[in-house]
Parts: C-alpha cells; structure tokens; sequence
C-alpha cells in the first residue's frame, strides 16, 4: 500500500517578518525523489526545515507518514542535510566525529559511540568517498568535503527522508556523480529524497519530479510537462528558451531578452500545478 511521506494543506511558515511560505499545498508519496526550484529567498530552505521539524508552523497543517509534524515524528522518521555554508567550522571535531553527531540522539553510549557506529561512520564517508579527511578537522575541509560529510551525518541514522539543501554545491564532477548514485540507491532502497537546487538542467536530466516554489507552489510535476519558459518567467521574472528535443530531453537555456524557442523544439507546454 502506498503511503504518504509529507503532506502539506495550507501551510504558512514566517521568521516573525511575514509568512515566507504562505498556503502551500503539497504532498509527497513515499520512496519519491523530488526536487525543489526557485529564486532565492523563495522558501526552499525554509520547506525543508518545516519538514525536518526545526521551523514552527504559524498556520495549516503538516504530516509525515499520516502523523501530526513535530519534533518527535520529524526525529523518527527524517534527516535533514544542510549546506555546508550553514555549518560553523569553528567547532573543533573531526570528519567522522562530525558524521557520528547524527547518532548523538540515539546512540545508548553517547557521548562516546560503540565500534560498531564508528565503523558504520567511517563507511559512509568511505561510499561518498571522503574516508581520507576522517580524522582531519571539519574546519580545514573544502565546501565539496563538507557537503558529503554532513550527507554522510545525515545517513548514518537509516532515516526513512533524507532532506538534502543543495547537495550538488560546489561539487566537481566526479563528486557529483558520486551524490548522484547515492540518490538513486536510496530511491531504490525506498527512501524518501527531497532536495533543493538552482540547477534546473540537472533536475530536469536526473530527477522525475519537480516543485517550482515562489513562496507557494506554483508548478508540480514531470519536469518534460512544468519546465516551461512560462513557469520560468513567473517564477524567476527572467527570460529563458526551453527546447523540449525529440527524445524528451529538457534544456534551459538563459536569455539577454525574450524570444521564441529554436524553431526545432517542441512548443511551450501548458503549466500544471
């Protein structure tokens, strides 16, 4: 039987300066990756850590797997991956003591952790590929390191949601496809990703959904049927040409001004929300 993850109805979410989400109305089935878009300041953040618990709910109603949202459930059931930006590297703590932080609530021998955590641990950053910084402090690690650092602390409980803002920043290209798989063996293991971009080629090639966010939703679906010049404009109010090509790719590409797509690409497709 299906279940569902996250159910939004209503939601308004504010900092004490006016709502940044203002009725939003979304939900998400169990085991789906779904990406999150829009400008800056939009509200992706923001949803995220409504979902992980960590910002109170000024109105509607929040559920994860059919419970009430709070603290607890979130707990239970969710991991929430922050940007690496928003970590002070002036704690002092290693890579893999950084990583075992996420047992910190769970762990029956915390403040210290068993071998078996610590082995756990150290596995993850060995599959996400930063085994080599464990023991170096979080403070001397590159962004890209501390992304897949705090990845790892975010896995290390087997939660059934991994939350992740902006996985992707500041990643070359191996590293990218390295989070990339990880993604996909989650979904295939049935865990539930969502995630936050500014990368809307690499969501339209990886990902079979995406949100466009703008304070409220404004577009949900397959990326092919929502990444529109349309959706585009109203959400970010820039000019771009989407070319839709014969196989069902979807690329954006950035305007100076407006102008109609490459006579080769299939027509704008009707926004659905």
């Amino acid at each position: 039987m299906t279940r569902t993850a996250f159910s939004a109805t209503g939601l308004v979410c504010d900092y004490g300066r006016g709502p940044v989400l203002r009725s939003v109305d979304l939900s998400i089935t169990a085991g789906e990756v779904v990406g999150i878009v829009g400008p800056s300041g939009c509200g992706k953040t923001t949803l995220l850590k409504a979902f992980a618990g960590i910002v109170p709910v000024r109105s509607g109603e929040l559920r994860v797997f059919d419970e009430p949202l709070t603290r607890a459930t979130a707990h239970r059931h969710v991991s929430y991956v922050p940007q690496s930006s928003s970590v002070n590297p002036a704690v002092p703590m290693t890579a893999l003591d950084a990583v075992m932080l996420g047992l910190a609530g769970r762990s029956p021998r915390r403040p210290t952790f068993s071998r078996p955590e610590r082995r756990r641990s150290f596995e993850l950053l060995e599959r996400l590929g930063v085994d080599d910084v464990a023991g170096r402090q979080v403070a001397e690690l590159s962004g890209g390191q501390l992304q897949r650092v705090l990845i790892a602390r975010a896995l290390v409980t087997e939660p059934d949601v991994v939350l992740m803002d902006e996985p992707t920043s500041g990643l070359d290209l191996r590293r990218l496809r390295e989070v990339l798989l990880l993604i996909r063996d989650l979904h295939r293991s049935g865990t539930t990703v969502v995630l936050t971009t500014h990368d809307l080629n690499w969501v339209a090639a990886q990902l079979p959904r995406v949100v466009f966010l703008d304070g409220t939703v404004v577009a949900d679906g397959r990326p092919l049927d929502v990444i529109t010049t349309e959706v585009i404009d109203r959400v970010y109010g820039a000019p771009a040409k989407v070319i839709h090509d014969r196989r069902g790719n979807v690329v954006v590409l950035a305007q100076l001004s407006g102008g109609a797509p490459p006579s080769d690409a299939a027509p704008a497709r009707t926004v659905t929300s």
